[in-house]
């Protein structure tokens, strides 16, 4: 029994009435294709928008490299403080500057088109 067939039972069950008209009958396939669609309005208030320049829309080559190399960065700070191989750590300054530098990176890649 088909999923549309099984539908169809089920309404009868519940004596609800079904159409007979096949142009109202929603399990019909071809219903979706002779139902009128409405046409999205565009509003004309007499406001132009310039388009936005393709220059604007593109991020550069460089910012990719940029963005991962702040987040491996900062993640490095933070694991070299621990390990304590940086002068006079581990401290709290140096985890804040790993964390800024990662912070800096998510920021960036929201950025990233």
């Amino acid at each position: 029994m088909t999923v549309r067939a099984k539908a169809k039972s089920k309404l009868i069950q519940k004596n609800v009435t079904v159409n007979s008209d096949t142009s109202s009958d929603p399990f019909d396939p071809s219903f979706s294709k002779r139902r009128s669609v409405k046409k999205s309005v565009s509003r004309n208030d007499g406001r132009y928008t310039a388009p936005i320049p393709k220059s604007v829309k593109k991020s550069p080559r460089w910012y990719p490299v940029v963005l991962l190399a702040l987040l491996f960065l900062g993640v490095l700070v933070i694991i070299l403080n621990f390990v304590g191989s940086l002068p006079s750590s581990p401290t709290n300054w140096y985890t804040l500057v790993g964390l800024v530098l990662i912070l800096v990176s998510v920021v960036m890649a929201t950025r990233y088109r």
